[in-house]
């Protein structure tokens, strides 16, 4: 492998490893946040995390895809709790 080819894939796996470890620390902060307020919005998500409106919205959709959080309400209104299914 060339010292390019080497310096890309492990630019990539870096990229990777820093998003995910950025998502687990996100998601332990909503829920702790969650767990304090008892519900949590986007705009709370961006403060809390330091996210773009996206990101914010990246991270709570994958925390409904897991089961953690529920969407309660629409539009403005619209907020996120934790999941009936949670443990």
């Amino acid at each position: 492998m060339t010292a390019k080819m080497y310096e890309a894939v492990k630019s990539a796996v870096e990229y990777t490893k820093d998003r995910s470890i950025q998502y687990i620390k996100a998601k332990e902060m909503i829920m702790e946040y969650i767990e304090v307020n008892g519900s949590i919005t986007n705009e709370k998500t961006r403060e809390l995390c330091g996210f773009t409106k996206q990101q914010a919205r990246s991270a709570l959709d994958k925390m409904r895809e897991e089961s953690l959080i529920q969407l309660v309400g629409a539009g403005r209104s619209s907020k996120y709790v934790k999941s009936s299914e949670t443990r």
